[in-house]
């Protein structure tokens, strides 16, 4: 299987992760967030500064999760009150202001080149064999199984 299937069905894989998140949010719950890529930036940054001022990334996934479950509680605050329309807004407005402070935080994020050199999560185990362990986690956690 050529690596670039691999990387094609893994991102796949994530993006439908992201669109099961946002069916639960909008299609049961009935609310429109128009800023649910905010809270997945929030978690991959945070993996990445981790590993970049030296931290693991099995270490980071929890802070991760710590800092967009962070970010959820303090919407959840402030949208409480709000009705669905202006809920959206300001979901749109916190990813905004989010993803410009990625842009323009050259030092911290790495600005529109992003963060690079992160290990593979997988990096114990031969190519082509770590690209499909982390597929079929991808794969696992939108609960299709390989």
């Amino acid at each position: 299987m050529s690596e670039f299937l691999l990387h094609v069905l893994t991102m796949a894989a994530i993006y439908g992760l992201m669109a099961v998140a946002l069916n639960i949010q909008a299609g049961y719950a009935g609310l429109l967030n128009l800023g649910h890529i905010a809270f997945v930036g929030v978690g991959a940054y945070s993996v990445g500064i981790s590993y970049y001022f030296g931290v693991s990334p099995l270490l980071g996934i929890p802070a991760g999760i710590l800092l967009s479950g962070v970010l959820g509680f303090f919407m959840s605050r402030l949208g409480r009150n709000l009705g669905a329309d202006y809920w959206g807004i300001a979901t749109l407005a916190v990813a905004e202001i989010i993803r410009t402070i990625a842009l323009n935080e050259d030092w911290l994020t790495g600005g529109a080149q992003g963060i690079g050199g992160i290990p593979r999560l997988f990096n114990f185990i031969d190519r082509p064999w770590d690209q499909i362990a982390f597929l079929q986690l991808s794969c696992w956690s939108c609960g299709y199984q390989l």
